[in-house]
């Protein structure tokens, strides 16, 4: 009889442990939640602020920026994402951030790449004369005719 109240004692003390195992996680993973969306709409601001405005940074200064922020943002996701494979609600939560993130990010190296696409343009086309400027003036011209009135 002693021996069934022990393996029974037993029994209830293994599944407590197990019930109370998981308990944590949703409340670690709110808490990293929590962190990255102030880490996120910071990182944003200042994202915002150093591709326009007075405060306007060069696009290297930029993409620099945008590198650092974004590993240490990732590092963050990266701890949620231990968390959330445990279960399936958080890990559904964990992929629609990291997908948010990734289409930010990546719409931010756009708008840098298109910035410097822009900024090559000018540099090259910076000594260039236009074409034609007139080609109706230019016609009489070769001519020795007196240019037209208009």
């Amino acid at each position: 009889m002693k021996q069934l109240l022990r393996l029974l004692a037993v029994a209830l003390c293994v599944m407590g442990c197990l019930l109370t195992a998981g308990c944590g996680e949703e409340e670690a993973y709110n808490k990293l939640k929590n962190e990255y969306v102030a880490m996120y709409k910071d990182w944003d601001k200042k994202c915002e602020a150093m591709s326009s405005g007075p405060t306007k940074k060069s696009t290297d200064e930029r993409e620099t920026f945008l590198k650092e922020t974004s590993t240490e943002m990732q590092k963050k996701l990266d701890e949620m994402k231990k968390i959330a494979s445990k279960d399936t609600n958080l890990n559904n939560d964990y992929l629609k951030l990291q997908k948010e993130f990734d289409e930010s990010v990546e719409n931010r190296y756009a708008g840098i790449r298109e910035v410097k696409a822009i900024e090559k343009m000018r540099k090259e086309s910076s000594g260039l004369k236009p074409a034609l400027v007139d080609p109706i003036g230019d016609y009489y011209k070769k001519k020795g005719m007196p240019i037209a009135p208009r």
